[in-house]
């Protein structure tokens, strides 16, 4: 299949729609997820991931569900990002179950050391700043094997200014809703994990994708790989 004639269909996803290697904190992870639009009052146990993904051409390995239908570069969707699209699952043109692993995802300045640690009005000021810049309804701190992520859900609507005037004048509603999770790699890479589900996350590709989040692991590669 071609999975580039997907993309039609996944743009306004992933625009309206993340930092991991592994171990989530309880309060982050159940908070978050708590938050995600879902039918299904009643929590599901997903079964363990059982597939090992190793990216060659971007030095990381994690834990998946299963293994995935096909493997869509990043810069094809999103233009001079480094990193894939993991497809699980598909309707035609449509995306309905993927992981999207971006390397360079955040700035120093966007995800500055240390903000964990800072006062309250610290760390709010950061979550007020970080919602607004990715359109998040949710931004929690992750305690990621002893390194701290931020892990965020998308906002299934949005305020937009579509006249360009500075002025938010119009509501829009996502397609689907997205968590995305920022972390540092063990050797520096600036990584962002998301899950996207059609026409909802669930609380089993939630399990999986922090099962993924946990298991995940980078080595070093050279920082100018060329899609």
């Amino acid at each position: 299949m071609n999975f580039k004639k997907i993309i039609a269909n996944t743009l306004a996803a992933l625009a309206v729609a993340a930092i991991t290697t592994a171990g989530f904190s309880a309060p982050a992870s159940v908070e978050a997820a708590d938050a995600v639009e879902s039918p299904a009052a009643v929590e599901v146990e997903a079964p363990k991931n059982t597939y090992k993904y190793v990216s060659e051409r971007y030095g990381y390995s994690m834990m998946l569900p299963k293994k995935p239908v096909g493997i869509i570069p990043a810069s094809v969707v999103m233009e001079g990002e480094k990193g894939e699209i993991i497809v699980f699952e598909n309707d035609g043109y449509t995306l309905k179950n993927a992981w999207v692993v971006t390397i360079d995802a955040f700035s120093d300045k966007a995800l500055p050391l240390g903000i964990e640690d800072g006062s309250d009005q610290e760390r709010q000021e950061f979550f007020d700043k970080f919602a607004a810049m990715g359109g998040f309804e949710v931004v929690k701190f992750a305690e990621l094997d002893g390194k701290t992520g931020v892990y965020c859900v998308t906002a299934m609507e949005l305020d937009v200014d579509t006249d360009g005037d500075g002025v938010d004048d119009e509501t829009v509603t996502a397609d689907s809703q997205m968590i995305k999770t920022y972390f540092r790699g063990e050797f520096g890479g600036h990584f962002c994990v998301a899950v996207l589900n059609n026409p909802y996350l669930t609380p089993e590709t939630v399990n999986q994708y922090e099962q993924g989040l946990l298991s995940f692991h980078q080595w070093p590669t050279p920082q100018n790989v060329e899609e």
